[in-house]
């Protein structure tokens, strides 16, 4: 008994074998002859940050998607992800791109947006976005972002700042530096983020903040103690311009340490 058993299971294997690869060669003609069904509106965006500021729409995405599809000839199916990835990727204000394939075979995209946090004009005429991590990227006529300007003595053009970030061995340390350290600690907190309007860079190096509010200036200095510098200008608007008035001062000196001096 035992002996046809092992007979009928070895003439099975390979029976269900086959039927396996069969049934598997099948459902992929299936699979290809749908997605050359597919069209390129075919396409699912999603953002993977989103902020005030964002310089990139789903719209800008799916026209790229368009342009491709259209020189692939063959709709959605005849576009590859890698290709797709790389042309997103080299639109400015995009970080990174994640282009996928459903199992129905559409194409889904995750975008990852370069979110602006200061406007940079420099000495020689150039423009550009820094963004969280300190990578420049270019003005766009299309957006506008409504984020802080940073002026002054400031040389660095976007030719010699573009793609210094992202490679150690290209990293000289800049102003610009200086300046991304200093966003970082304002976007903390909402009240640093709501109040700077503009910040300029001084001859020796030195930060001038641009308030919103009132004609003062805040003298900042460098990037030291940044964190406590911002908590003593909340807590002088919180107690000392709400007794003395908005328009007492000129400056507002943060420089020396525990203390604030102000100017008229």
């Amino acid at each position: 008994m035992s002996i046809n058993r092992t007979k009928i299971k070895r003439i099975l294997i390979p029976i269900v074998s086959v039927f396996s690869l069969a049934l598997v060669v099948l459902v992929l003609l299936y699979v290809n002859r749908e997605q050359e069904k597919i069209s390129c509106d075919a396409v699912s965006v999603n953002f993977l940050r989103k902020g005030e500021g964002a310089l990139v729409s789903e719209q800008e995405v799916r026209d790229l998607v368009m342009q491709l599809c259209d020189s692939a000839g063959s709709g959605a199916a005849g576009l590859s992800t890698a290709k797709l990835e790389n042309a997103i990727e080299e639109l400015p204000a995009v970080k990174n791109a994640e282009v996928y394939r459903r199992i129905n075979g559409e194409l889904h995209i995750e975008v990852e947006q370069r979110i602006p946090v200061c406007r940079v004009h420099e000495l020689s005429g150039s423009q550009y976005y820094l963004d969280e991590s300190g990578e420049p990227f270019p003005v766009t006529p299309a957006y506008t972002a409504r984020v802080p300007l940073v002026n002054g003595n400031l040389y660095e053009p976007y030719s010699m700042r573009r793609g210094r970030m992202d490679s150690d061995s290209m990293r000289v340390r800049s102003k610009l530096d200086d300046v991304s350290a200093l966003f970082r600690s304002i976007r903390k907190e909402s009240f640093r983020m709501a109040l700077i309007e503009q910040v300029w860079v001084a001859e020796n190096g030195d930060f001038e903040l641009i308030p919103k509010i009132d004609d003062h200036v805040i003298l900042f200095g460098d990037t030291t103690e940044m964190d406590g510098k911002f908590n003593k200008l909340k807590i002088f608007y919180e107690e000392g311009l709400n007794t003395r008035g908005w328009n007492s001062y000129q400056t507002v000196n943060l420089k020396y340490k525990n203390q604030i001096i102000c100017k008229k």
